[in-house]
């Protein structure tokens, strides 16, 4: 680990006086003019806090202690030269009950690393500029400031610090091309070795099953300097306790680039309410024509309520966390040692638009004589909203042949099944499901397009999130996933083609298909139109197919000594 930037710092700061100040109100009883005085505290245009008011009384006691703390990446630039960390600024203001408090004069208490908690020094109150200008300002201020400076502790590969309570994991890069979208994943793995969904966040599922890790957004621009493109939030002490790491994953998501043409990336880790830097990690991005990167893992320390953090920093030919499983289970065997690790284990995280083999996604690459697709929502705010899920089936040429719905419970031979209100017997949650005995659909169906409609005519508004998952009805294997979180084009839709499935041109394998489209129905039949002009019009986009496993030898760095773990202050 190196030292020597500056991650932030800590001002301790006793006020105790004030004398002679400005008085600006005058008693209509006494003839006597006094103030009710208080103090705000600022530093590089933020507040930071402020005193009690003190009643009638130019000669205030405020006698309190305060504590700010400055965070390196809060837009207030920390300098540093020659001793040098700035000013706060001590804004004094008369209060008002019926009319805005008046600012009564500013004073500046210097800050240096050489400030030390030894005795009170007087400060004269100033005029101030600007809306904080008093023409009559007068009196001093008596306080003593005593400033500690947190280092930025810079980890490089196979480094390690513990980590607890709540962090802000800031992750940036610049690149060298428009329209390149880079995406950062939060994959979950339990304490029996297995990715768990539910609790992975990205730009498809923004919050885990409990809100303790969250995600700021997808993006599709870089940052240039040192600023964060997007963030995850990690309450490390609400991590569900079946969940034992964390692996943080860049992926370039846009086909045809590259780690060529990212120019920076970085990671930076700061506490979520101080702002306080705990280390940052610069990513190397000379990978050549890699497109994943494994930035570093967080998992709970044994004996322990803290995490460790180790930077990882390897790469891989992948644009989806959902193709590197074989690779997160190898970069844990140091810490589930029994850990089964299949190199052919993978799911498609899938966007709207792209495509697969159901077989690329399969165990020993065969399509399974049975997928489920299932689909799952969630509603803010209590609303209930009837929503349902039915399939489609079209011919080659487009034409209707059928359609699977809650009214329509299975097609003529029982290659399509609806679940109904059945809800129990799968690992996944989900709110319906439609099940497809694959080599037993008729022939003439080229086609089944899921979708969900609300029968109660009710818009998808409060529909925050809504996922389908395919995967091996016997097996449960999963096979492809997409989700939807908080989108805009909802708003005013009451039906969305999630979907579809679709036979290959020799009609020995089926294609999976994300068309995400929004529409407007209140039942399946009223879909068919769109359907039919969506797929008439629209291409399927080329397959996109899995990148080989890179498992065999992958197992997490080492530093290169033992004293590359350190206990980070809790800042509280």
């Amino acid at each position: 680990m190196s030292t020597g930037a500056i991650g932030g710092i800590i001002i301790n700061l006793t006020i105790g006086e004030g004398r002679d100040l400005h008085a600006t109100d005058r008693n209509c009883f006494t003839g006597k003019s006094s103030s009710d005085p208080y103090v705000k505290f600022c530093r590089a245009g933020k507040d930071l806090g402020r005193t009690k008011t003190i009643k009638a009384n130019v000669n205030p006691n405020w006698t309190e202690n305060l504590k700010f703390f400055i965070g390196a990446d809060e837009g207030n630039e920390i300098v540093h030269d020659g001793g040098s960390l700035g000013h706060l600024e001590i804004q004094v203001y008369d209060e008002d009950l019926l009319t805005e408090d008046d600012c009564i004069g500013v004073a500046n208490v210097p800050l240096s690393l050489d400030c030390e908690d030894n005795e009170f020094v007087w400060y004269n109150v100033g005029c101030g500029h600007g809306k904080f200008f008093c023409e009559d300002a007068s009196g001093q201020i008596q306080c003593k400031v005593f400033v500690t400076v947190i280092p930025l502790v810079v980890l490089k590969k196979g480094e390690s610090r513990k980590l607890g309570g709540t962090m802000r994991i800031g992750l940036g890069w610049d690149t060298s091309a428009d329209l390149m979208d880079l995406d950062v994943s939060c994959v979950a793995l339990d304490s029996a070795g297995q990715v768990d969904l539910k609790e992975t966040v990205y730009y498809g599922n923004l919050a885990n099953s409990n809100k303790s890790v969250t995600h700021s957004g997808d993006e599709f621009e870089g940052t240039f300097g040192a600023g964060d493109v997007e963030v995850i939030t990690c309450n490390l002490d609400d991590i569900p306790k079946e969940i034992y790491a964390l692996y943080f994953i860049l992926t370039v998501a846009t086909p045809g680039y590259s780690f060529n043409d990212v120019e920076e990336a970085h990671v930076h880790v700061t506490h979520s309410i101080t702002g306080l830097s705990l280390c940052y990690i610069h990513a190397p991005v000379y990978f050549g024509d890699r497109s994943a990167m494994f930035l570093m893992r967080l998992h709970r320390a044994k004996l322990d309520t803290n995490w460790v953090l180790t930077v990882i920093e390897e790469t891989a030919a992948a644009r989806d966390f959902g193709s590197l499983i074989p690779e997160i289970k190898a970069f844990s065997r140091d810490i589930v040692p029994d850990i089964t690790i299949d190199p052919c284990e993978r799911i498609a995280v899938m966007r709207k638009g792209s495509t697969i083999r159901a077989s690329d996604y399969s165990p020993s690459n065969r399509i399974p004589d049975s997928a489920t697709v299932g689909l799952a929502w969630d509603l803010t705010e209590g609303a209930k909203i009837d929503l349902d899920i039915s399939a489609i089936c079209l011919t080659d040429n487009f034409l209707m042949d059928d359609i699977i719905y809650f009214n329509k419970l299975t097609n003529d031979n029982g290659s399509i099944i609806h679940s109904g209100d059945e809800r129990t017997g799968d690992a996944e949650d989900f709110d319906e499901k439609i099940t497809v005995k694959l080599n037993s659909v008729p022939e003439r169906v080229e086609y089944i397009c899921f979708v969900v409609t609300s029968f109660s005519g009710q818009e998808l508004d409060d529909v925050t999130r809504a996922s389908c998952i395919l995967f091996d009805t016997n097996s449960k294997n999963k096979i492809a996933t997409y989700s939807i979180t908080n989108s805009k084009k909802l708003d005013g839709c009451t039906a969305l083609v999630m979907t579809c499935l679709y036979r290959n041109h020799a009609k020995d394998d089926w294609h999976v298909r994300i068309i995400g489209s929004p529409g407007k129905a209140q039942v399946a039949l009223e879909l068919l139109p769109k359907v039919q002009e969506y797929l008439r019009f629209q291409p399927a986009a080329p397959t996109s197919k899995p990148p080989e496993a890179e498992a065999g030898s992958n197992q997490m760095p080492t530093a290169s000594d033992e004293n590359k773990i350190s206990v980070s202050p809790s800042y509280e």
